[in-house]
């Protein structure tokens, strides 16, 4: 080992600072030597008590620590730490140590005291903040055992307590009174008070920034700061301790005191550079003088100079209040201090430079105690001969500073001329000389600068409250008996310079306000002097008597000016009217006529073109006016001006500005009226208004009407006559502006928003309101004004005054219905009625465009507005809106007729079968006028009047009421709004072509609904309820239609007025069907939910008998419906049953059903309207039934006699006839005979020669089809007979029924899609669906049934897809085996196969889905995307066990025509693929798409479709892959590809990988394979890589390929690699591999399929057969062929496929290698 290497040498040869080292000398107990620190040895180590100034702890105060607990030991060692984030920790440790561990809090003290001292004179205010809070855990906790240890931290607990950080102020407080309570505090302050002291003063005289802090760890910055912190809490601590402690307990250390005090490093703190040093110094001596006044007086000559020469040069905002405080103290306790500190040097040129400098900007707290220092300044200061002047000289000088400004100049003046009143006063009174000068000079000068301002004092200075500060001040000195004899040449001057400047109209040299400035601090310092005056006091009549004469002499001035000085006039009559405004109960009469005199002559300014010269004019003019006291004294001088007025020509403009200025200071107490005022008022009331050449703005023209009208409300000042002639020209314009609110043009516009504003501002005022509300003029207004809410904003041009004139509209609508609030509701009815008649006629005028909902928000903003629901009022208001029923019936007259359309509905609605009066063309129906949303006046109406029962609730609308025709007319009006729905255009009430429309009316069914069920729940829970039949039946027999007094039993009447026939004429007319409807509803209810009695069915069932006159055929229908369900078995019913059996096999021909009395139809009805819909329909004896059917037969042996019946009759009859044969059908299954045959026969005769085009005969054609359907299902039930007849029958049957089905479709593309057309088809395709295979292919084709899938019913799209399927089976086949036995390689061969063109259309020619996403649901064309996912769905069952030439001729139409570029983007649109960020995909995990069932479809649900698309997607991958793959590489649409790359790669790829490796696997498949005659061939799959391998041994040699599945197959390519050949060319391999690949990727083969063609390459050319030499194959991968076509020359061979190629690609007809011509 070599030696050591040298280390460096150190200066002095001292080692480096070493924490290890020094733990070394520390652990060794040898003391430690300070001898050589110099100035830092004072931190070495100190006294009790005394403040150590390092930041760690000391050796002692750790060596206290030996008894400790451990853990406490190296927490107090932290707190040592210089870093004061580790101090902080360390005391919050403490803090949490010393609470769980109170116990050792005694021991700890002595340590802690000699810390505490330290840490609450830290530079952090934290480690300052969480010292306290452990010091006020352990005082609390140690309580007597702290007392040894106070008198060490005493002093440093104290200053603590004014820390500048108020938190830690207020810990070190909180501490200190927590533990000594405020009767012990004293006590304390008394036993510490010597340490105290030696503590304060050994900070306050010893120390230094430099030795408080160590200078190498704190900034100067922190230094300071702490410093300055630490003085100023001790100057506060024995300020607190001089306040605290008695006099003499003070005295007993005066010697510590006197020590402190007498030394001059003491006072030196005045001058301090820090202001909370000297802040806390000035509060020092503020308490001094107030406590200690003594030991202050002896020490005057130490402290004055020091003190006088801070405070003169205090510039520091937070000291002043301390400050001044101290010095207004100081000189008045001791005022021969301004003598001592001017000993050197005079005091007052510095007070005067103090002055001048504006206090340092101590205004607000300075400035007002100059008074107390001048009073108490001794009079060797005041006594000098300059001293007022150089005082107030200096004073003013101050108002230049930059301290002083507008907000603070009111202290300024208001100190400024409180001294010079007071120093006058006293000077006054003392008798001397100087007194002149203060007042002619000082204080005339200060009220000159004032008004008129100056450099020094400009008007940015000047405050609002300085003219009431002079006036003041004037007052009090005027007041004062000493000066009074001074004050001659004061009023004199002053006199002299406001009225010659007026009179001048210019601001005397030397002044810089402005005229207007100038004139308008007059205004304000003579009001400010009126206010003052009294002019009962006698001390102010002097006073009284000058501001008198100043006032009159200054409005003659003004008036005299501004005749002279037109410009300035406005300024000059504004002062000249304040002026008279204050003063005009001092004016004697001869002064006050001499300004009447001289204000007619202001009259000429009226031509003036100034509205600021109008505004004063009118403001003196008429202000004068209504201060005369004789009334026809100010009427004629009214009366002057407005002939004045009226004589101005040529200018409207100016005239109305002036009748506005004149009318606003207008008070209207007297008459006023003439002819002249209502002249001009009128011109423009009526005239200008709505002049299209207005030269007065409309604002002025507003303000005009507001005054005007308001004024005369209040007092007359119009005529009677000019007052109604401006509203009713009102009332007019408003009305024109309602008439042409579309088509208005501006000036209309500006018209009805200029009224509105007046009517506005006059309706503000309640007592204005009151007045024109009751005048009948304005009545009219207010039916314009509710009209005018609700005008269409956006319709018409200028959408933002339409919409401003609205808001207008309601505000003042809003202010009528708040003054009318207080009213009796008979005053309201009256001033209302007009509205509520015009809201009636608006309801239902179909040339207004407001909705029925909008109609009611006027209905209720009108009745709301000032009836209570329920009230009287309420009440007479509905009677006026509703009509009465004479009124709804003849709104509802057009609606009695019908048309055939309506007929249809038979098929849904049994009712209307019955209508025996017959429909009328279109042209032959009443006239109907609708409104823009499509609705009739009576659709207005009732939509209306059931959306307001809604809202407030049916119980106040119809109890007690006698309203039930109103329910009536909702009821039968919803049942015929649902026929609307049903089939478009059946009900008139309503204009169903008129877009948005349906949704109107399905709110106005929810509503009738809700009306009805809540009333009939009423109905439910009374005890009139139970007993419904007996009330309803005494009702019918009685034909008592008179309403009851209970609410309850209204329903009810309501009920048996539906019951009761509507007429007297046996004919049943849509009215009644619609009553059969809601009575059978009604009734079923009442049955189901509270019963009926079965003593009561005999009674019942005899008002339904056929020959019971007391009702309608409808009614009893509907009673039948309503009771059969329960009382079907009843013996009873099955006799009712039996008897019209009996009387309907009593019908001798179909004759008797055209009768008049209608005995036969009746007796029809009620037999099928008696039958069950459960078990054996008509439950009588079979026989009595076979008796009827044979009959019945007998009608038809002759069916002649029905073509004598009227056409709508016949068709009635039959399709009545229809339901009796299946209700018969069900009854008789037990019974043989020939009934089945009659009953096919008639089916099928129905059937086949009705036209479901007609709308009669659609329901006939149902019901005929509905008996097939009936009949087939009993034969499947084992009626051997009925399944007999039907074999014989179906194949005609089942083909005319397959024309009907495919003419649905024809139809579908002509005519929109009915409820009873939907239901006839849903029986159809249901039909159908058994329809035998062979009348399927012999009587229909693709195309015929194609066209249903377009159709907009889900069910025909169903039936027509498995339909189109079957056909496409069947061609499948037959086009398999066709091709495969006319198997021909020539290209030209004409044996070709076409996808069926209707499909094909259809497949590229997707419907528009662009808004799938943003649209909802059911705003798309579903069935159109249904058809097209169906049709394509279709186009993938061609390719089931499809044979590979017929693939490749599909195949080959798909690809020109390019029709998978029209699918793809479809289903993904669908999908959610390839869209934005916002659209997600859908999620395909829940689902299996390797099969789909169609007839699980719901159009309805968006999922289907998803669904369904997901499914086509699978399928063209599977079927299609190559043209799939071709379009994804081709398409540009990047954001697409890669959503369908990742889609596919994520839910197909997968799948469709399995599906090929489970193919090779699959034992049968594999054998077949690798079956190879001798020849050894083996194929195996790797799932795990995705790959196939497939091996052929020939002479115990391998020929191997593998092919590889990519992970997004079949978008990418396989891979085809070449393990091993044998021997072959590399050309032949090539081509073998590619044969493979092109299987696969061109020819959409599987793996099988590729495999087979490498299997049979190898196979043939080891037979020795040749391969083409154009693909070096010899299995054609195009169409599995081998090499056929030979050259004539070169003997090669080629395949058909290749060389047709060749040909085309190279123009020629010759051999590849030899060129020979073929």
């Amino acid at each position: 080992m070599g030696k050591p290497p040298k280390q460096p040498r150190t200066k002095g040869s001292l080692q480096p600072a070493s924490s290890s080292r020094a733990a070394e000398i520390a652990s060794s107990g040898s003391a430690l030597s300070f001898q050589n620190l110099g100035g830092f040895a004072q931190f070495a180590g100190t006294t009790p008590g005394s403040p150590i100034a390092t930041s760690t702890v000391d050796t002692d105060a750790l060596s206290l620590t030996n008894s400790l607990d451990a853990e406490l030991v190296v927490i107090l060692k932290k707190i040592s730490k210089r870093d004061a984030v580790t101090k902080l920790k360390a005391l919050e440790e403490l803090e949490t140590y010393l609470r769980v561990n109170t116990s050792v809090i005694p021991a700890v003290i002595p340590s802690w005291a000699k810390m505490y001292v330290k840490l609450t004179i830290e530079v952090d205010r934290r480690v300052r903040l969480a010292a306290n809070h452990v010091h006020l855990l352990v005082s609390t906790n140690a309580k007597k055992k702290l007392a040894p240890h106070l008198k060490e931290f005493i002093g440093a607990w104290l200053i603590t307590m004014f820390d500048q950080s108020p938190d830690v102020a207020r810990a070190a407080r909180n501490s200190f009174e927590t533990v000594f309570s405020e009767d012990k505090r004293l006590g304390v302050f008394e036993f510490c008070q010597k340490d105290i002291l030696e503590y304060v003063t050994e900070m306050i005289l010893s120390k230094t920034p430099d030795t408080l802090s160590d200078p190498r760890h704190v900034t100067k910055e922190d230094m300071a700061a702490k410093f300055a912190r630490v003085i100023s809490g001790c100057f506060y601590c024995i300020g607190h301790i001089i306040e605290k402690l008695s006099e003499e307990e003070r005295e007993k250390y005066m010697e510590d005191y006197n020590a402190l005090f007498d030394s001059p490093t003491l006072w030196k703190f005045l001058g301090h550079n820090s202001p909370v040093i000297r802040k806390s110094v000035y509060r020092f001596i503020k308490t001094l003088l107030i406590q200690w006044k003594g030991i202050l007086s002896i020490r005057l000559n130490i402290i004055c100079s020091a003190f006088f020469a801070s405070f003169l040069s205090e510039k520091e905002q937070g000291t002043f209040s301390d400050m001044w405080d101290a010095i207004l103290l100081l000189t008045k306790e001791f005022p021969e201090a301004w003598l001592i500190a001017g000993k050197k040097k005079p005091i007052m040129p510095k007070f005067c430079n103090f002055l001048r400098s504006g206090l340092n900007g101590a205004v607000n707290i300075g400035y007002p105690s100059i008074l107390v220092i001048i009073a108490n300044l001794p009079s060797e200061i005041r006594d000098q001969p300059a001293f007022y002047k150089d005082l107030f000289t200096s004073f003013w000088k101050g108002v230049s500073s930059e301290s002083i400004d507008q907000s603070n100049s009111d202290v300024f003046m208001n100190a400024n001329a409180e001294c010079i009143v007071y120093s006058l006063i006293s000077e006054s009174n003392a008798g001397t000389d100087r007194a002149s000068y203060l007042i002619n000079d000082t204080f005339t000068n200060l009220i000159k600068t004032s008004i008129s301002l100056s450099k020094e004092f400009p008007e940015e200075k000047s405050s609002t409250k300085l003219m009431a500060i002079l006036a003041k001040h004037l007052t009090v000195l005027a007041s004062a008996q000493s000066v009074k004899d001074s004050m001659t040449q004061f009023w004199n001057e002053l006199d002299t310079f406001i009225v010659q400047t007026v009179i001048d109209c210019s601001v005397p040299r030397g002044y810089t306000s402005s005229l207007d400035s100038f004139c308008r601090n007059v205004s304000k310092f003579v009001a400010e002097v009126r206010s003052q005056l009294d002019e009962k006091s006698e001390k102010q009549s002097t006073l009284y008597s000058k501001m008198t004469d100043l006032v009159k002499r200054l409005i003659g001035a003004s008036f005299t000016s501004s005749l002279v000085y037109k410009d300035k006039s406005p300024t000059l009559l504004l002062l000249a009217n304040h002026a008279i405004k204050n003063y005009w109960d001092c004016l004697d009469e001869s002064s006050l006529k001499e300004i009447i005199e001289q204000t007619k002559i202001l009259l000429s300014l009226l031509t003036e073109d100034s509205q600021s010269t109008l505004e004063s004019l009118s403001s003196v003019y008429v202000g004068l006016v209504s201060r005369i006291s004789d009334s026809s004294e100010a009427c004629g001088l009214w009366n002057l001006a407005i002939q004045k007025l009226s004589s101005i020509e040529g200018n409207n403009c100016q005239q109305a500005k002036a009748l506005v200025a004149f009318l606003e200071q207008l008070n209207n107490s007297n008459n006023y009226q003439s002819n002249e005022l209502d002249t001009m008022f009128e011109k423009y009331m009526i005239i200008q208004l709505d002049s299209s050449t207005k030269y007065i703005p409309e604002n002025i023209l507003q303000h005009l009407g507001t005054i005007g009208l308001k004024l005369h409300l209040l007092n007359p000042l119009f005529s009677e006559q000019t007052f109604n002639n401006v509203l009713v020209s009102f009332h007019k314009k408003l009305q024109q502006f309602l008439k042409l609110t579309k088509s208005a043009d501006k000036v209309i516009l500006g018209t009805a928003l200029s009224i509105l504003v007046i009517l506005e501002n006059i309706l503000e005022n309640r007592e204005t309101a009151c007045k024109l509300l009751d005048n009948k003029a304005f009545h009219g207004i207010t039916t314009e004004v509710f009209e005018m809410m609700y005008i269409n904003a956006e319709d018409g041009e200028d959408v933002d005054c339409r919409k401003i004139i609205a808001r207008a509209a309601s505000t003042v609508w809003n202010m009528i219905s708040t003054s009318t609030a207080n009213k009796d509701e008979s005053y309201r009815s009256r001033l209302f009625k007009p509205i509520l008649l015009h809201l009636k006629d608006s309801i239902t005028d179909v040339t207004r465009s407001e909705s029925p909902s909008g109609i009611l928000n006027r209905v209720d903003k009108l009745i709301s507005s000032f009836y209570a629901v329920g009230s009287q009022g309420f009440k007479e208001a509905m009677v006026i809106l509703l009509g009465d029923a004479n009124s709804w019936e003849a709104l509802r007259e057009p609606f009695t007729q019908y048309t055939s359309n309506l007929l249809t509905l038979t098929i849904t609605d049994k009712y209307v079968g019955l209508i025996k009066t017959p429909p009328v063309d279109s042209d032959e129906l009443m006239p109907v006028s609708y409104d823009s949303l499509g609705l009739s006046a009576y659709g207005r109406l009732i939509f209306s009047v059931a959306e307001y029962i809604v809202q407030i609730g049916p119980d106040e609308f119809f109890d007690g009421n006698n309203r039930e025709w109103v329910m009536r007319h909702l009821t039968l009006s919803s049942i015929e709004c649902q026929h609307g729905l049903d089939v478009p255009g059946c009900s008139r009430i309503w204009n169903s072509d008129v877009v948005g429309s349906t949704p109107i009316v399905l709110e106005f069914l929810q509503r009738v609904n809700y009306i009805f069920d809540y009333r009939f729940e009423s109905v439910m829970v009374s005890e009139l309820g139970h007993s419904w039949y007996t009330i309803l039946y005494s009702a019918i027999t009685n034909q008592s239609n008179s309403s009851s007094t209970n609410d309850n039993q209204d329903f009810l009447s309501f009920v048996a007025n539906l019951i009761l026939p509507s007429s007297v004429e046996d004919e049943t007319t849509i009215i009644d069907a619609m009553s059969g409807v809601l009575v059978e509803s009604i009734l079923s209810k009442l049955v189901v939910q509270i019963g009926l009695k079965s003593d009561a069915l005999p009674l019942w069932l005899k008002l339904v008998k056929a020959e019971a006159t007391e009702l309608k055929l409808p009614i009893k229908v509907a009673i039948l419906n309503a009771i059969k369900t329960e009382f079907s078995q009843e013996s009873d019913y099955k006799t009712l049953q039996s008897e019209i059996t009996s009387k309907l096999s009593g019908i001798s021909s179909l004759d008797e059903f055209g009768d008049n009395e209608g005995k036969a139809w009746k007796l029809l009805v009620l037999l099928n309207a008696t039958s069950s819909h459960h078990g054996d329909a008509i439950s009588i004896p079979s026989q009595r039934l076979m008796h009827l059917v044979l009959t019945i037969r007998k009608w038809f042996d002759d069916d002649s006699s029905l073509d004598d019946l009227e056409y709508h009759q016949r068709t009635r009859v039959l399709i009545q006839l229809a339901q009796l044969f299946i209700n018969i059908a069900k009854s008789v299954k037990d019974v043989s005979g020939g009934q089945w045959d009659f009953f096919l026969e008639r089916s099928y005769e129905w059937v086949t020669y009705s036209d479901p085009e007609l709308d009669e005969e659609l329901p006939f054609i149902y019901y005929a089809a509905q008996l097939f359907s009936t009949l087939k299902k009993l034969a499947y039930e084992g009626i051997v007979d009925l399944f007999a007849a039907l074999d014989d029958q179906a194949p005609q049957y089942y083909e005319t029924l397959l024309k009907l089905f495919t003419k649905e479709g024809e139809f579908a593309l002509s005519t929109a899609s009915t409820k009873p057309k939907i239901v006839y088809q849903e029986l159809l395709a249901d039909l159908i669906e058994d329809v035998p295979s062979s009348v399927l292919f012999e009587s229909s084709d693709i195309s015929e049934i194609s066209g249903l899938l377009k159709v907009s019913n889900e069910v025909l799209q169903k039936r027509a897809f498995k339909l189109i399927e079957m056909h496409i089976t069947h061609i499948v086949q037959e086009l398999s085996v066709r091709l495969e036995f006319n198997a021909n390689n020539e290209e030209e061969s004409n044996d070709k196969v076409y996808i069926d063109k209707s499909i094909f259309d259809y497949m590229i020619n997707p419907p528009n889905i662009s808004k799938w996403h943003t649209l909802p649901l059911d705003e798309q064309a579903l069935h159109d995307v249904f058809g097209f996912l169906l049709v394509w769905l279709l186009m993938f069952e061609h390719f089931n066990n499809i044979t590979f030439r017929l693939k490749q001729e599909y195949t080959a139409q798909l690809k020109d025509a390019n029709a998978v570029s029209k699918m793809i983007p479809f289903i993904s649109k669908i999908l959610g693929v390839g869209a934005d960020q916002m659209i997600q995909p859908f999620d395909l995990s829940l689902w299996d798409i390797n099969e789909y069932e169609v007839d699980g479809f719901d159009t309805a649900y968006e999922i289907s479709y998803q669904v369904l698309a997901a499914h086509l997607y699978y399928r063209a991958l599977k079927h299609i892959p190559s043209l799939i793959r071709q379009w994804w590489v081709d398409c540009k649409n990047r954001q697409l590809t890669i959503g369908i790359g990742s889609y596919t790669e994520k839910n197909f790829s997968a799948m469709l990988i399995n599906s090929e490796l489970d193919l090779v696997t699959r034992d049968d498949i594999k054998s077949l394979l690798e079956d190879n005659d001798g020849n050894e061939f083996t194929v195996k799959a790797l799932r795990a890589a995705s790959e196939v391998t497939a091996t052929y041994r020939v002479d115990e040699q391998n020929m191997q390929i593998a092919i590889k599945l990519p992970s997004n197959f079949p978008l990418r390519q396989i891979d085809v690699e070449s393990v091993q050949k044998v021997g072959v060319s590399d050309k032949q391999w090539r081509g073998w591999m590619f044969s493979v690949a092109a299987v696969i990727g061109s020819q959409n083969g599987n793996i099988v399929d590729a495999l087979t063609v490498f299997k049979r390459n190898v196979n043939l050319h080891f037979s020795g057969v040749e391969d083409c030499t154009i693909c070096y194959s010899i299995i054609s991968a195009q169409d599995r062929s081998i090499p056929t076509k030979q050259c004539r020359t070169c003997k090669n061979k080629f395949h058909a496929s290749c060389l047709y190629k060749w040909f085309r690609s190279s123009n020629s007809a010759s051999c590849p290698l030899c060129r020979t011509v073929f």
